[in-house]
């Protein structure tokens, strides 16, 4: 059994070790909760508590270190997601320009057509506090890296099912390659396609303008993972890619957007198998049960309240608390 191998044993452990400051920040995230009248207040909350000289003095000595890293990874994520309100406009111009790539080869390719459910994504802050609390606790870990990146973007989801696996795969990855190369301009497609926009009547000129405006933007390439050549230990399968836009943009400067795309089996494991979150929460139960909800009735934010009324439809308790790690944004 290789070291990388060992470590990811010792991370998934559900029998890892329960620090005592543990229970101190979760009474601390509690509060957060109960002060906070949306998902950024809790950050915002959270952040401060954690400062306090009173909190700091409660933390053992031996576990300070891995409290100042995690109390540092807070802070990065209050920075990080206060800029994700300003990106809401920009996730959807590449919404609409990825559809319109899907029509795109639809219309010109002999392929099969692609049948594809684009949707945006947000990692839910309790997720996205369990990874953090685990980096600073886990020695096995880099404590000094900041690795939570994924936090805004799109995913894609191939729902064509009349082919075969390796078919699907194929088709996966042509449309994949495809929407990289025109975002990051890295092929000639790129002006091929704004020359199909142009050509096209049934593209009105409001949304030809919005095209052209969002392919104008200079996207860089920051990372390519291919999961599906090369699947996780937990059979999790997708292509990841992270896009930049650099300092000198005019819109939205030193963005981040994450993107996935898989085809529906894939995402069946993602979400329900070997590989999904709630698989991943219970092999971590350590650090989840820190960010859990004691008490929804204390709380006032959308999807939060137990017996919560959303668009005419009375939730339940169970409901509420997926929305909670699954849902809630930004």
């Amino acid at each position: 059994m290789s070291e990388k191998t060992n470590k990811k044993q010792l991370i998934n452990n559900q029998d890892a070790p329960k620090f005592k400051s543990f229970d101190i920040i979760h009474e601390v995230y509690q509060q957060a909760l109960k002060n906070a009248d949306d998902i950024m207040g809790i950050v915002t909350e959270f952040r401060k508590l954690l400062q306090n000289p009173k909190i700091i003095a409660k933390i053992p000595d031996d576990e300070k270190d891995s409290f100042f890293v995690f109390r540092s990874y807070v802070n990065n994520c209050y920075y990080e997601r206060k800029s994700t309100f300003k990106l809401t406009n920009l996730i959807s111009d590449v919404l609409v320009v990825i559809l319109y790539i899907v029509i795109y080869y639809n219309n010109t390719s002999e392929s099969p057509h692609v049948d594809m459910n684009i949707n945006s994504r947000r990692k839910s802050l309790k997720r996205d506090c369990a990874k953090m609390l685990r980096k600073a606790y886990n020695k096995s870990n880099d404590s000094d890296t900041w690795g939570v990146k994924d936090r805004f973007g799109l995913r894609g989801i191939l729902l064509n099912k009349n082919l075969s696996s390796d078919k699907n795969i194929e088709l996966l990855m042509k449309i994949t390659t495809l929407i990289f190369g025109i975002l990051t301009d890295t092929t000639e497609k790129k002006s091929e396609f704004l020359e199909w926009i142009q050509n096209n009547n049934f593209i009105d000129d409001f949304t030809k303008l919005r095209l052209e405006q969002t392919l104008s933007l200079p996207f860089q390439a920051d990372r390519y993972k291919d999961y599906i050549n090369n699947p996780k230990e937990n059979e999790y399968q997708s292509i990841h890619f992270t896009l930049v836009l650099p300092h000198y943009s005019p819109v939205c400067p030193g963005a981040i957007l994450d993107f996935q795309f898989r085809n529906s089996e894939m995402h069946s494991i993602a979400e329900y198998g070997s590989a999904s979150h709630n698989t991943y929460e219970e092999e971590t139960k350590s650090y989840t049960d820190v960010f859990k909800v004691d008490d929804f009735s204390q709380i006032h934010i959308m999807g939060f309240d137990e017996n919560e009324d959303i668009d005419g439809i009375n939730t339940s308790k169970a409901i509420s608390n997926r929305r909670v790690s699954a849902t809630l944004v930004p």
